[in-house]
Parts: structure tokens; sequence; C-alpha cells
């Protein structure tokens, strides 16, 4: 699963795809450190999201979300339930909320370990498959859930 570095949550890392800005603008950011195979790691989002540091090797780089969205990358690891495509099974890991947030998935059967399947992640709303039942979530909530992408 491909997303764009703008799109990598805060402490993840992934690998860089392609980069796809005018050639100019590229020679820069490849000259930066961020070229196809090499690892980065989001760092720090700024409070209003623009611009975030990323760790390149062994380099800290501040980019705008207009550059970091014309890169493409591969992430490694857990991720955010939010940034998985449709039709794929995923093994949740972790449930970053409150006590309000984690009973209220507990009752309908969501919790670590669980195996469920995403059924659509458009328009703001994901629909998940869990034990033949079929719930729909906001990303604010799909978001707090960090889940591994089986394969």
């Amino acid at each position: 699963m491909v997303i764009k570095l703008n799109e990598l949550p805060e402490g993840s890392k992934a690998i860089i795809e392609r980069v796809e800005l005018p050639e100019g603008l590229r020679e820069r950011i490849l000259g930066m450190g961020f070229i196809p195979g090499k690892m980065v790691e989001a760092i720090k989002k700024a409070p209003l999201v623009d611009p975030t540091v990323y760790k390149v090797g062994n380099f800290r780089v501040s980019l705008r979300s207009s550059e970091a969205s014309k890169i493409y990358v591969k992430p490694i690891g857990p991720i955010p339930l939010v940034l998985c495509p449709t039709n794929v099974m995923c093994r949740i890991v972790a449930l970053n909320g409150g006590r309000r947030f984690l009973n209220n998935l507990k009752s309908v059967g969501i919790d670590v370990g669980r195996r469920i399947k995403i059924l659509n992640n458009e328009f703001g709303r994901l629909s998940m498959e869990v034990d033949g039942k079929v719930y729909t979530i906001g990303r604010g909530m799909a978001s707090k859930i960090v889940v591994e992408v089986l394969r």
C-alpha cells in the first residue's frame, strides 16, 4: 500500500517509493536525501499540519505539505486504520483512546488482536466487518485504531 508522505502519521516510518516533483524541485528534494528505497520517519507535525519535520538518514528535514504530497511512500509496520485500503484484512494491534472509546469498541467486539476486514474507506467514513457484522466509524475514531495489514 503506497500513500503520500504528507499522510504518514507522526511517529510512523516508511520506505520512499517515488518522487513526482517538477525537475528543479525534484533535484533539491533528492539532494536532501528523499531517495527511492530510503527510509523516512515523520517526526513532528506543526500545530496546523504545515510544515512537518521528517528524518531521512541522519538528517531532519522540514517539508511543506505541498512538497510532501508529491513523495510516495510505503508504510513500515503498524499503521492507523484510517490509512487502510478497501478489501484488506487487518489485525488490531493498539487502541489509542480513553476509557469511553475503549468501552464503546469492546462492546461491539473490536479489541486488540481481533481480525477485521475493511469494506469501504471513503468520504470520511470507514466500514469494516468484525465477526460477520458490519460497523461504520468516522475518520477520527479510525485514526485511533492501529492495525497491521495481513498479507
